[in-house]
C-alpha cells in the first residue's frame, strides 16, 4: 500500500529543511567573510602620529671681549639663552676655535676647537686666552634626548689699551695755574729742565712745596724729588709770596721712555686752616 500524498509531504519537508540549511550558511559566510573583511581593516583613527622631536632653539650669541688687568690674558664672555624653554634634560656647551678652522657638523659635534667649556652658568660661558688681540668663532651646542640646536658668532678683539704717553705735551709746557700753584718745564739743548712753584696770598705758620718725575706706568723717574718746607717761628712769620722747590733737569738721550710724568704737592698751614694741593701732567720727551 503506497502513500503518494506522504511522499510529496516529505519531499516538500526536505526541500524546505534544505533551503533554510543553505541559507542560512549563507547567511553565515557572509557575515563570517564580513567580521574577517573588517579585522583587516585599519582602525578609523589610523595609526598613532610620531611625537615630533623636540629640539632646544638658541637666540643669537652676545660675545664680548676684555683684557684682564695685567693684560696677560683675553677673556671671551658668552651670553646665550633660548627661543622657548628647552626640553627638560637638555645640556649646553660652548667651543672656542679658530675661525677659518673650527666646524659645527651635521651631527652637533664640533671640530677644531681649541677649548670646550661644559659647565652651564645661568646663560654665560667664559674663556680666557693668552692671545690677546686674536678673534675667534664661537659656537654653543644645546642638545635635548631628542635632537640639539646650535648657535654661533665671530668675536672681536678687544680694543688696546691706552698709550701711556696718552695726554702728553711737549716742552715748552706749563702744567696748572701759576697764579697759585703750577709746573713749568723748558728744553735746554738735550736738557730738560722741571720748575714748580706755589704763590700764597697770606702769611703762614707752615709751607711744603715740591716736584718729582716718573715714568708714565709710575715707576722712578730721571730726577730725584726736590722740595722747599719752611717753618714759622713764631705764628704767621712766614710771608705771602712765591715759594719754589730747586729746579730739576735731566738729559733727554739718557732716558728712553716716550714720556716723563711730572708732579707737584703743596702743604700749608695758615692760623689753623691747612690746605693742600696737587698737580701732574706728561711732557714728551723728544
Amino acid at each position: 500500500m503506497t502513500y503518494p500524498h506522504l511522499r510529496r509531504t516529505y519531499r516538500n519537508t526536505l526541500c524546505v529543511v534544505t533551503l533554510f540549511f543553505l541559507t542560512a550558511c549563507s547567511d553565515a559566510s557572509k557575515n563570517m567573510d564580513g567580521a574577517l573583511f573588517a579585522l583587516l581593516q585599519p582602525t578609523s583613527g589610523g595609526l598613532p602620529h610620531e611625537i615630533p622631536e623636540q629640539r632646544p632653539v638658541l637666540n643669537a650669541l652676545n660675545v664680548q671681549t676684555r683684557l684682564d688687568a695685567e693684560q696677560e690674558y683675553q677673556f671671551v664672555e658668552i651670553e646665550y639663552s633660548f627661543a622657548a624653554a628647552p626640553p627638560e634634560g637638555t645640556t649646553v656647551r660652548a667651543y672656542l676655535g679658530r675661525p677659518g678652522y673650527m666646524a659645527l657638523l651635521s651631527d652637533g659635534s664640533v671640530s677644531g676647537f681649541i677649548k670646550e667649556e661644559f659647565e652651564y652658568n645661568a646663560g654665560e660661558f667664559l674663556f680666557l686666552s693668552p692671545e690677546l688681540w686674536a678673534s675667534y668663532r664661537v659656537i654653543v651646542v644645546a642638545r635635548s634626548p631628542s635632537g640639539f640646536g646650535a648657535a654661533q658668532a665671530l668675536s672681536s678683539p678687544p680694543p688696546p689699551p691706552p698709550s701711556p704717553c696718552a695726554g702728553a705735551v711737549a716742552a715748552p709746557a706749563t702744567i696748572g695755574d701759576c697764579a697759585t700753584h703750577c709746573i713749568q718745564v723748558s728744553q735746554n739743548g738735550a736738557m730738560m729742565e722741571l720748575t714748580a712753584s706755589y704763590i700764597s696770598a697770606v702769611t703762614m705758620d707752615y709751607v711744603y712745596v715740591d716736584l718729582s718725575t716718573s715714568t708714565a706706568g709710575g715707576a722712578g723717574g730721571p730726577t730725584a724729588t726736590s722740595y722747599r718746607e719752611e717753618f714759622a717761628g713764631t705764628p704767621g712769620d712766614l710771608p705771602a709770596g712765591l715759594y719754589s722747590p730747586p729746579m730739576s733737569s735731566f738729559n733727554v738721550n739718557d732716558f728712553s721712555d716716550a714720556c716723563v710724568a711730572v708732579s707737584s704737592i703743596y702743604t700749608v698751614d695758615a692760623a689753623g686752616n691747612f690746605d693742600i694741593g696737587y698737580i701732574t701732567g706728561k711732557i714728551i720727551v723728544p
